[in-house]
């Protein structure tokens, strides 16, 4: 049973996986508490700063080599301006269709299923949709420890994503 509708849950489930990626790292998380520019949260190091717009989905979206999803226009916007303070990029966390799925645990294990896949929009061409922009995000975008690290790395030297 719960209170939270569908969507709160996996926004949660969102940022318990950017904070575990970022704890394995040894950056610090900010979460941001009005998403009003697109960013829910920013990882800190002592070099770099990244920010993350995310996102969850539990729908069958993985086509071929791609996570295809839908992203509101104003996000799709907001996310494509290259001049950000802070690099900022969308994160999608893929989730199992079942919600019992999404969560296993044991006496020696926590599991959160799925992946979550990164997408640098900077750049991206003006949009004449009004409410959402359909994205095809390689699979080999992968949002864990070693592609997250390389990013910081990036930033620390260029200050901006690759």
């Amino acid at each position: 049973m719960s209170d939270l509708p569908i969507n709160a849950r996996k926004e949660l489930y969102s940022f318990a996986y950017a904070s575990a990626v970022a704890a394995s790292l040894g950056v610090e998380v900010l979460h941001i508490k009005f998403d009003f520019d697109s960013v829910d949260c920013q990882f800190f190091s002592r070099r770099a700063q990244l920010g993350l717009q995310l996102k969850a989905t539990s729908s069958d979206c993985i086509k071929e080599d791609s996570l295809v999803f839908n992203l509101p226009i104003k996000n799709y916007n907001d996310l494509r301006d290259p001049d950000r303070y802070v690099p900022t990029m969308l994160v999608v966390l893929h989730l199992p269709p079942l919600e019992d799925l999404w969560l296993q645990f044991n006496d020696q294990d926590l599991i959160l299923k799925n992946s979550a896949y990164f997408f640098n929009l900077v750049g991206s061409p003006a949009s004449t949709n009004t409410e959402s922009q359909r994205l095809r995000i390689p699979l080999r975008q992968r949002f864990n420890r070693e592609t997250v690290r390389a990013l910081m790395n990036h930033i620390s030297q260029h200050k901006r994503l690759p």
